[in-house]
């Protein structure tokens, strides 16, 4: 059920110093819409910002967006997206001149699904601030998951990873406490459960182990997605996030260049994360 939002919820227009000195700064050597999206801005969002008792921003709770709900949720998880890139070649060309870049957040959707809730919001960032597609340089539709009910341990589905074909295989990757507090720190994250282990355990039920952010395993995919094809941007990428990936825990990424279909997880795990692009 489709909830009805306050007006004034989530309509967000950030236009920051900060963001356009990267811009000028990187645009002639290696910017990276992907990292400006999901590592630089969350600098810029968390200016005087509120927080709630799991550590994250409030404005992103349903009861903030939508007068139906009153209540504050405890748990929140990642699901997924879409992501698409438009005109990438202006920022592939070193004589193209990049102005003022806006980034925009605008609440899509506040579903209240028994007694948990899903939240839809989109990011854009544009040129100016002009909202036309020919100006947009990236847009992601990100989901959210809020829940009151502790973790429970599952497996994914094992069969789904351990038969999936690929032609590409990448090396174990482990995200280590450090490197997991290291990249909420850059980001700026002030989750608890990617800094606290105590915390997970007696708060949110999850074993004795920090929880690897949803972004930083979609940034390592992106990276062997862009290695191995040698691309730098995809006009679109969909991704799931299937369950947790905790701290120390070995995962490797099978890749199809021909189904263009890409999987994270282990043998024992299952699936953790896919992700299609075009």
């Amino acid at each position: 059920m489709s909830l009805l939002l306050k007006s004034s919820a989530l309509k967000k227009q950030i236009n920051t110093q900060l963001l356009n000195k990267y811009i000028e700064n990187n645009v002639n050597r290696n910017i990276d819409l992907y990292n400006l999206n999901f590592i630089i801005l969350n600098k810029v969002l968390c200016e005087n910002q509120n927080f709630n008792t799991d550590g994250y921003f409030s404005y992103l709770q349903p009861n903030n967006l939508t007068e139906k709900i009153q209540h504050e949720f405890k748990r929140r998880l990642w699901l997924g997206g879409t992501i698409e890139t438009f005109q990438p070649e202006k920022l592939l060309n070193k004589n193209q001149k990049i102005n003022n870049v806006i980034l925009k957040e605008v609440l899509d959707n506040v579903k209240l699904l028994k007694k948990d809730c899903m939240v839809t919001y989109t990011r854009t960032i544009c040129d100016g601030d002009n909202s036309e597609e020919e100006k947009i340089y990236l847009k992601e539709k990100r989901q959210l998951f809020y829940t009151n009910e502790l973790f429970h341990e599952r497996i994914g589905n094992t069969l789904d990873f351990i038969s999936f074909n690929y032609n590409h295989l990448s090396d174990n990757i482990v995200f280590s406490d450090e490197e997991i507090i290291q990249f909420s720190r850059k980001t700026l994250n002030p989750h608890y459960i990617h800094l606290d282990k105590y915390y997970n355990k007696k708060i949110e039920g999850y074993p004795e182990k920090l929880v690897v952010q949803g972004p930083y395993m979609l940034i390592e995919s992106i990276k062997y997605l862009q290695h191995i094809t040698r691309m730098k941007y995809f006009s679109k990428i969909t991704y799931k996030i299937k369950q947790n990936l905790f701290s120390n825990e070995p995962v490797f990424i099978k890749l199809s260049t021909n189904k263009k279909e890409l999987k994270l997880g282990n043998n024992n795990l299952g699936t953790v994360l896919t992700l299609n692009y075009i």
